[in-house]
């Protein structure tokens, strides 16, 4: 007992008290508290906007829908660079007054 008053003890004793310490349970209402809570307050969070902000964006998601949602009636020519190129120029007659 004298070792344990003066923290003084050997690698062996130090790890025969480690195998034989055994961690209390937590208590059921302090899980509930942790993680219980987390969830019903994510479930209950609110943020406040103001009703001119939130129906711009309302407006914004609607129109967002609509054009995502209707498609292309014809097939989008697909581009490409001139191989050639051959300028003309035309002259325009002047017009007497």
């Amino acid at each position: 007992m004298e070792r344990l008053e003066s923290n003084e003890l050997a690698d062996q004793e130090l790890d025969r008290l480690l195998q034989e310490w055994r961690v209390p349970q937590a208590p059921r209402r302090l899980r509930q508290k942790i993680f219980g809570g987390y969830w019903r307050k994510f479930w209950n969070l609110s943020i406040r906007i103001p009703l001119p902000v939130a129906c711009c964006l309302l407006i914004l998601v609607a129109v967002g829908a609509w054009r995502w949602s209707t498609k292309s009636s014809g097939d989008v020519p697909k581009f490409q660079p001139v191989r050639e190129l051959r300028p003309r120029i035309i002259k325009v007659a002047e017009h007497a007054e």
